[in-house]
């Protein structure tokens, strides 16, 4: 009797938990349809107009009649303003490919992928393949964050190769908070053992999926030092065990002045 109750509370379990994830999967898709539609909108209320084709043209006449000198000129002119206009056309925001699926992180990670925020990372001109491993782990719960899990899970829906792409393609730009300049020296000191893996000034190795530390906020990098220590970051992911090791040895007053020095980096 014991038994057959257990086995009907866990199938019971079970049947709640497919709910749930069904539940979860069609609000996923939904909220990929509403912004897959936010973006359309957006591209045609922003799409500039082209003058080389809008711009107003002389009347045309029947053929043989001579043109007057005065729509010689506007033509001519209409021509060369149209052709400046064009050249000088430059690809925005909304023309990069995967934008329409990224720019929901801007909200929080900033335009471009460029945080301003002192504990949210800089995804712009972030390795793809690094990336995308981190959404997938967030997404999957191998990288625990309540934050992130269920915009990862997005991503995923959405293209995660596509949005990782586009904040590859962008311009990282450094944040311009303060950086106490003794703490920076003391991090450059303490830096020789992460140069193993980030190399010396950490740039990291994009074909090991090694992030690049440079120019991140001094406060992201100090959390996830602290997640390391504390077996938050990436439980059970036995390719970062060295790295926790390491971690523990670190003082959390090193751990400031590692982040500071990275920070400093270009």
């Amino acid at each position: 009797m014991i038994l057959l109750r257990r086995q009907n509370r866990e199938r019971g379990e079970q049947q709640r938990r497919g709910r749930r994830i069904r539940k979860g999967k069609a609000e996923i898709a939904q909220a990929a349809d509403v912004i897959r539609r936010m973006a359309v909108q957006e591209q045609r209320r922003t799409a500039p107009v082209d003058a080389a084709v809008h711009a107003e043209r002389p009347p045309v006449r029947p053929s043989g009649e001579a043109v007057p000198e005065e729509d010689k000129r506007q033509g001519n002119q209409q021509q060369r303003c149209g052709s400046a206009y064009a050249a000088g056309r430059v690809a925005g925001p909304l023309d990069v490919p995967g934008y329409d699926k990224a720019f929901t992180c801007s909200v929080c990670h900033g335009f471009a992928g460029n945080s301003r925020a002192a504990t949210v990372p800089i995804l712009a001109g972030m390795a793809p393949g690094y990336l995308v491993k981190a959404l997938r782990d967030y997404a999957s719960g191998k990288r625990p964050s309540t934050e992130m899990e269920p915009y990862a899970k997005m991503a995923v829906q959405l293209g995660v190769d596509e949005v990782a792409g586009y904040f590859a393609s962008q311009k990282r730009e450094p944040t311009s908070a303060g950086l106490d300049g003794g703490s920076v020296a003391r991090g450059k000191a303490a830096a020789a053992q992460c140069a193993v893996c980030h190399g010396a000034d950490g740039r990291g190795d994009a074909a090991r999926n090694i992030p690049d530390l440079r120019a991140q906020p001094q406060g992201y990098l100090v959390s996830q030092i602290l997640l390391f220590k504390a077996e938050r970051r990436s439980p059970g992911d036995e390719a970062l065990t060295p790295v926790k090791a390491l971690m523990k040895t670190i003082s959390d007053q090193t751990a400031e002045d590692l982040a500071a020095y990275f920070a400093s980096q270009r």
